[in-house]
């Protein structure tokens, strides 16, 4: 929709973006906001992207017909068309909204740190949150069970990711802050890592020949995670890229 809006021009005024978020409207830019969305949109889209797996593009057809049921296509073209700005602002929107239901939304001065905006595995024992700090001072070996952990490494072997044509476009909102580990200190980490390559026994063995295929087209061949043994959940700041293959 089109709005004809008369921004605030009294002394001492907010910028045009923070006047856009004071009325529940989130600016597409923040110099000279030309495009909004409502935080209700916003919401509704994560919210069926996580339920009902529907894509940007599925649910901004659908805006378009909820708009125009008669001609959506016309929703499409030239200076109408606002899909980029919705994948730009929905990825704003639920870093936003992580960092709100994590704690940091009301204290500026504090910053995100590695792994502050996953959810570690509830279940499993953690000193402060629903174990005594003092565990250790726990002198009965029958309840010594109680402050185990089981972690295994898990992989998944076909998650490819292919390297972007523009890197420079590619700008981490969380770099760190979750499951993923920090960008900068994996590649530190890979970069001193000792590569050593499995030999086969065999004539034919494709695990290990997929293992040494060279892809450089390929940003990451698979993922790799630490999660509990007995939930299944992923440890915060634990899941990276592999690079080749199955190493």
């Amino acid at each position: 929709h089109h709005l004809d809006i008369n921004w605030c021009g009294c002394e001492n005024f907010p910028p045009h973006d923070q006047q856009l978020l004071a009325m529940g409207l989130y600016p597409a830019s923040t110099l000279q906001p030309q495009t909004a969305f409502t935080f209700w949109v916003l919401d509704d889209y994560l919210l069926t992207n996580k339920e009902c797996k529907m894509s940007a593009m599925s649910y901004y057809s659908r805006l378009c017909r909820v708009t125009d049921n008669a001609f959506p296509q016309w929703m499409t073209i030239g200076l109408q068309d606002r899909y980029r700005e919705l994948l730009r602002v929905s990825r704003q929107w639920r870093n936003l909204k992580y960092q709100k239901w994590h704690g940091f939304g009301h204290d500026l001065g504090r910053k995100v740190g590695s792994g502050d905006l996953a959810i570690f595995c509830a279940a499993c024992p953690q000193p402060g949150v629903n174990i005594q700090d003092e565990w250790e001072q726990d002198t009965d070996q029958c309840s010594r069970w109680k402050y185990s952990r089981s972690m295994v490494m898990i992989g998944n072997f076909t998650a490819e990711h292919l390297r972007t044509r523009r890197p420079d476009d590619d700008v981490w909102l969380g770099d760190g802050h979750g499951f993923m580990v920090a960008e900068a200190r994996y590649k530190i980490h890979l970069a001193a890592a000792k590569e050593s390559k499995q030999r086969s026994t065999c004539h034919d063995h494709r695990a290990v020949n997929q293992a040494n295929a060279d892809r450089h087209n390929l940003e990451a061949t698979e993922i790799g995670a630490a999660a509990c043994g007995h939930h299944r959940c992923f440890f915060p700041h634990l899941v990276v890229d592999f690079q080749e293959g199955e190493r």
